[in-house]
C-alpha cells in the first residue's frame, strides 16, 4: 500500500508542477514583458507570413473572425487600438508557424531568459587577483549557455520548440550566449586598469562596484586594491 501512495504522490507532484508551469507561461505571455515580446514578433512579420497567419486564423476561427482580426491588426499596427485579449491570444497560437528563423531564435532567447533560471552572485575581488576569483563562476555561467534547457512541460505545450529548425536555433543561441559571456569578461579585463588607477588615487580607501550582466546571471563585484 505504501508503494501505491508513493507513486500517487509522485504523480500528483508532477501534475502540480506542470500546472504551475502552465500558469506561469500564461502569466508571462499575457503580462507586460511576454505581451510586448509577442506583439513585437507579430508586428515584425512581413506580408507573406502575415497572410499565411490570417489564412490559418480563418481556417480555425471562420472568415468573420479573420476579417475582424485583420482589420484590428492594421489599426493595432498604426497605434489606433489594442486588440482584445481573445484576438491577441488566437494570433499568438499560430505565430510560431509563420515566424522566420531569426524571429524564432529571438523568441527562444526570451523564453530561456524567463524559464531557465539565473545564477546571481555578489563577491569582493582585488585588482591583482580578480581572474582567479572569477574563473570558476565564469566557467560555470558560460557552461550554462550550452546546458540550459527549457522545462519539458513547456516544450510539450509549445510544440514548435521541438521542430528540427529549433534544434539548430538552440545550438546557434548557445554559441552566441557563450560568446557574449566571454566578451563581457574581456571588457572587464580592459576596465580593470582604469579601476585600479582610480583606486590607487584613493590610496586604497575606496572600492568600485561593477555589475556584469550575463545571459544566465549577474555578477556584482566589489573591486578593491590591496
Amino acid at each position: 500500500m505504501w508503494l501505491v501512495w508513493i507513486i500517487l504522490g509522485t504523480v500528483l507532484i508532477s501534475v502540480l508542477a506542470v500546472a504551475h508551469l502552465n500558469r506561469r507561461f500564461v502569466q508571462w505571455s499575457t503580462g507586460r514583458m511576454g505581451r510586448s515580446t509577442i506583439v513585437g514578433a507579430l508586428l515584425s512579420l512581413e506580408e507573406e507570413p502575415l497572410a499565411e497567419l490570417f489564412k490559418l486564423y480563418r481556417k480555425q476561427f471562420g472568415p468573420g473572425a479573420a476579417r475582424y482580426a485583420r482589420h484590428t491588426y492594421e489599426k493595432w499596427k498604426n497605434g489606433q487600438v489594442h486588440p482584445t485579449r481573445r484576438t491577441f491570444n488566437r494570433l499568438a497560437i499560430y505565430l510560431p508557424t509563420v515566424m522566420s528563423f531569426d524571429l524564432k531564435c529571438e523568441l527562444l532567447r526570451t523564453l530561456k531568459r524567463e524559464f531557465c533560471g539565473r545564477d546571481d552572485h555578489e563577491l569582493t575581488v582585488y585588482t591583482d587577483s580578480w581572474k582567479e576569483s572569477l574563473a570558476p563562476l565564469v566557467t560555470n555561467m558560460i557552461a550554462r549557455s550550452y546546458t540550459a534547457a527549457l522545462p519539458t512541460a513547456l516544450v510539450e505545450q509549445l510544440s514548435w520548440l521541438s521542430e528540427n529548425d529549433m534544434t539548430a536555433a538552440n545550438a546557434i543561441l548557445a554559441e552566441a550566449q557563450a560568446r557574449e559571456s566571454r566578451q563581457t569578461v574581456a571588457r572587464l579585463n580592459e576596465d580593470l586598469s582604469a579601476i585600479d588607477h582610480l583606486l590607487e588615487e584613493a590610496n586604497g580607501h575606496s572600492k568600485v562596484v561593477h555589475v556584469m550582466e550575463l545571459p544566465y546571471g549577474k555578477l556584482t563585484l566589489h573591486i578593491k586594491r590591496r
